[in-house]
């Protein structure tokens, strides 16, 4: 809800609530408390207050295969079904920025739970594709603290771009039955009544155990309580992208190219 440029984080820590940041950018300081985060309307802005004020040599940016206004050395596109789904369009009918064609720009692509080679034909000579997938490997509480799986039913709950990837990975990750499953819109901020639609969702299921992600959490912190009183448990999925050995060294060694270390 900040506009211009805000420093999330300096390196020692988040500096500003998650309604100044974002949900994203919030997750990221969270999860890399020694990153220097910084929120910019203008891209170019950001990355020379990076630069000038904390000494970054290396800035990344998120969606910024389209910001023609600050020079990358190496861009990385992350492409999944989604994606490549021929019902798919540009915006706004559809959630692509540009034409699969312009995917030949890319240094580097990444096929997120989709084949290899139905990512390759998009690429340009030489261009490595290199597959990755995203898993939940481990579970915590809303306020951090880790903790052990669900079991059984569970009412899932998100506010992201890819519900349902959210979903086949409990099942497939976690191996937990998903009753029910709460979806807002990506980014949705959510309210005192949202968690009270969710508590009465479990209630109704007969289960006091609520899923949901990091993303999520940054915002479903500030209802813990309610929560609690309410006797729901609710646990928070930590997902991370990873690589086949072999591709994780492309990628390694390619970045390192781009990068002269």
């Amino acid at each position: 809800q900040s506009r211009g440029t805000i420093v999330v984080a300096d390196g020692s820590g988040t500096k500003v609530p998650v309604t100044s940041s974002g949900d994203e950018l919030a997750l990221i300081a969270q999860r890399i408390p020694t990153a220097v985060v910084i929120a910019a309307e203008n891209r170019f802005e950001g990355a020379l207050l990076a630069q000038e004020q904390y000494g970054a040599d290396v800035v990344l940016l998120d969606d910024g295969f389209q910001h023609r206004r600050l020079h990358r050395d190496v861009d990385i596109v992350l492409v999944d079904a989604a994606t490549l789904d021929p019902s798919n369009a540009l915006i706004p009918c559809g959630t692509l920025r540009e034409p699969l064609t312009n995917l030949h720009r890319a240094d580097i692509l990444c096929a997120i739970g989709v084949e290899r080679e139905a990512v390759a034909r998009y690429a340009a000579d030489d261009v490595p594709v290199v597959e990755a997938y995203i898993r939940i490997r481990r579970w915590r509480t809303l306020d951090g603290v880790p903790t052990i799986p669900p079991v059984g039913d569970v009412v899932a709950v998100c506010a992201i771009a890819n519900p349902q990837r959210f979903a086949r990975s409990l099942r497939a990750d976690a191996g937990v039955n998903v009753a029910d499953m709460l979806v807002w819109r990506d980014h949705h901020w959510y309210t005192r009544s949202d968690a009270e639609r969710i508590i009465e969702t479990a209630r109704r299921l007969g289960t006091c155990s609520i899923v949901t992600t990091e993303k999520d959490a940054i915002k479903l912190a500030a209802f813990a309580e309610q929560f609690a009183r309410a006797a729901c448990v609710v646990r928070v999925a930590v997902a991370q992208l990873e690589f086949r050995s072999d591709d994780g060294e492309v990628l390694h060694l390619r970045l390192s190219n781009f990068l002269g270390r």
